[in-house]
């Protein structure tokens, strides 16, 4: 697999606590429990929650629909010296990089967006780090969040818009 200038970059770093957060939030659980940390601190409302949630699972579903469909080994699978245990599943677009930017989309209009932005960007480093993923699965997954985000915020402006033609 050819691999791009910035991964190569990215991947060629070596710094123990980098590496040791990185791998923290390789770990699906403890990532999952700071998307909802994250949400939970920066939303109080119960309604853009649930939206959250619904886009967040929206996000995850295209993602691994498109990651089956391709089949994109990931840039780990054949290195003998790695920073993690390359995972199994394929690399193409990164389920976490699309998790963490459908977040920051999230907050868009709060002040808080620059927090997740940045939380959504340094997520998105740390899986080029671990060479997890390179930066092409990175930017698919940036485009499947905004996707995401986009159909979910059309079909509830569409239900809310058929509910009033109905009460009327």
């Amino acid at each position: 697999m050819e691999i791009d200038y910035i991964t190569s970059f990215i991947s060629s770093l070596n710094n123990g606590f980098l590496t040791w957060i990185s791998t923290v939030v390789d770990n699906d659980l403890v990532f999952g429990l700071v998307l909802i940390v994250a949400t939970l601190i920066g939303e109080r409302r119960p309604e853009k929650i649930k939206k959250i949630a619904l886009a967040l699972i929206l996000t995850f579903v295209i993602s691994t629909a498109i990651k089956e469909m391709l089949k994109i080994s990931r840039p780990c699978t054949d290195l003998i010296d790695q920073k993690i245990k390359c995972p199994h599943s394929y690399s193409f677009p990164s389920i976490h990089a699309a998790l963490s930017f459908t977040l920051a989309i999230s907050f868009l209009n709060k002040k808080g967006y620059f927090t997740y932005l940045m939380f959504a960007i340094f997520i998105s480093f740390t899986r080029i780090y671990l060479l997890a993923h390179t930066f092409v699965d990175i930017s698919g997954g940036m485009i499947v969040a905004g996707v995401s985000y986009y159909l979910l915020d059309l079909a509830i402006k569409n239900g809310e818009k058929n509910g009033k033609k109905r009460s009327n």
